[in-house]
């Protein structure tokens, strides 16, 4: 009797588990059953014209979870992008996704930045999204933000953010 439920299994790798079957260190009778179907994608180095759409995609999924606008995706945007080797592949570019929805810097622009240039980037940019969001209107964007008007002005004039220049 055949048990099976009709299940399919997709799996990735990077160990070459021909060789690890062979020594002993992958069960084989597994190793057979998974190698019915193999498929080799490429790392993102070898098709860098896959990196834009990638990206997009999964800038839109950020933005998405993070209830955020989409930001422009400029051409030098894309060339940076493009010119990095990605070693973590579509989670490497993933993570560059989120990190870019959330207007916070490429992992090595961070480099040698203290937590507190860190959070002011954050802050300015959480600052500058809920202006926008809001048209302008300062008293909303507290709102949202959960901040005290007062507050907020204090935190504007810190980064030189006008009101106005978000205004419709």
């Amino acid at each position: 009797m055949d048990g099976g439920g009709g299940a399919r299994v997709i799996a990735g790798t990077y160990r070459d588990l021909t060789s690890e079957a062979q020594a002993g260190r992958f069960h084989a009778d597994l190793y057979y059953r998974l190698d019915a179907m193999r498929l080799r994608v490429p790392a993102l180095r070898e098709r860098p014209e896959d990196i834009p759409v990638m990206f997009r995609h999964y800038l839109s999924q950020a933005c998405e979870q993070a209830a955020l606008p989409e930001p422009d995706v400029t051409p030098a945007v894309v060339a940076r992008l493009m010119a990095q080797d990605w070693p973590g592949n579509a989670r490497g570019l993933m993570n560059a996704a989120m990190r870019f929805a959330l207007g916070l810097p490429d992992g090595d622009e961070d480099e040698g930045t203290g937590l507190a240039e860190q959070m002011a980037r954050v802050e300015r940019s959480l600052l500058e999204d809920a202006l926008r969001r809001q048209g302008g209107n300062a008293t909303l964007a507290a709102q949202v933000l959960r901040l005290p008007r007062k507050t907020l002005y204090d935190k504007l004039a810190r980064h030189g953010i006008r009101p106005e220049d978000y205004r419709l």
